[in-house]
């Protein structure tokens, strides 16, 4: 485990792609010989194919596991059955379990977490801190609920950022009990904040603690990946549209930007000009009802104001 400074951080993601890619392998064997090669890569979307193709440039017989949530795109399930030596795993409980249980992912995960406390609170002053952002001692802090998402702490809607820990995190902790092997993630910084405060803290390779694991890609951009793929004809699912250049000389995709878990509305409220749902409409019109009016999250989305 190595922190890392932010300015180490803004001068590694400047980088040009071939010496990322230099550093990213490093990266890798220093990994993959500390754990003898017992070790797998997490695969879902063109971030990690992009990575497992990466570390199986080096090491080719390297195992890749996707977890099956049920909720994922069905174009990437299409493509991933292309890979070789590859194993398919399933959570415990699903998506629509965890919505019914009262666990919706909304709005953000830290927000989902904190509103998630407040609902369930364990103290009234532990609830007003989170609700006021104020502390006992009458300082302020950033870790509360956004005035824009304290109505959701009195509504019907109860959310959680745990969804994530249930679908993904614990069948790959199961996974990796039962064979022994240390995950290799295809993680980037510029996804989140925290992702960025844990690359700081911990660096790629973390070797020891309750969460062993590599990133080696976790400060390659966007623009790396797709860049990357082109560079190295890397298999994308079809959901992603193809790769093209801009005018500027950015690549984009003409199809989704990212494709996690298809209901999520993480984030959502985030999203420029036509949001996932809009566009899942008209490219998955079935997935569009199950999700927006079989659950309760068609719902919340129109009671936040979201277009839909």
């Amino acid at each position: 485990m190595n922190k890392v400074q932010s300015w180490q951080l803004t001068q590694r993601q400047g980088l040009p792609l071939d010496i990322k890619e230099q550093l990213s392998l490093r990266r890798i064997k220093t990994f993959y010989e500390a754990f003898k090669g017992d070790v797998y890569v997490a695969v879902d979307g063109k971030d990690s194919n992009v990575l497992l193709h990466l570390i199986r440039r080096i090491y080719p017989n390297v195992k890749a596991m996707h977890v099956n949530t049920g909720v994922g795109f069905p174009e990437n399930t299409t493509q991933l059955k292309q890979l070789n030596n590859i194993e398919f795993i399933k959570p415990k409980q699903t998506f629509f379990q965890l919505l019914k249980d009262g666990f919706i992912p909304f709005p953000t995960k830290q927000q989902a977490h904190f509103i998630h406390q407040a609902q369930r609170g364990k103290s009234e002053k532990h609830t007003k801190r989170l609700m006021t952002g104020i502390m006992a001692d009458g300082s302020k802090t950033q870790f509360c609920i956004s005035k824009k998402w304290r109505w959701l702490v009195d509504s019907k809607f109860k959310c959680s950022d745990k969804c994530c820990e249930v679908l993904k995190k614990r069948p790959m902790k199961k996974f990796e009990k039962e064979t022994g092997l240390k995950p290799f993630i295809g993680t980037m910084v510029d996804e989140s904040n925290q992702r960025k405060f844990k690359y700081l803290k911990e660096g790629c390779n973390v070797f020891e603690g309750t969460y062993i694991r590599s990133t080696p890609i976790a400060f390659w951009t966007e623009q790396d990946v797709l860049e990357y793929t082109l560079k190295y004809n890397v298999p994308l699912s079809r959901a992603y549209g193809k790769i093209v250049r801009n005018k500027d000389g950015t690549l984009n995709t003409t199809g989704y930007k990212r494709t996690g878990c298809m209901g999520c509305p993480f984030g959502v409220h985030l999203e420029k000009g036509q949001n996932r749902f809009q566009i899942m409409a008209k490219t998955h019109p079935k997935y569009y009802d199950l999700y927006i009016n079989n659950t309760i999250i068609g719902e919340l989305l129109k009671e936040a104001d979201l277009k839909i």
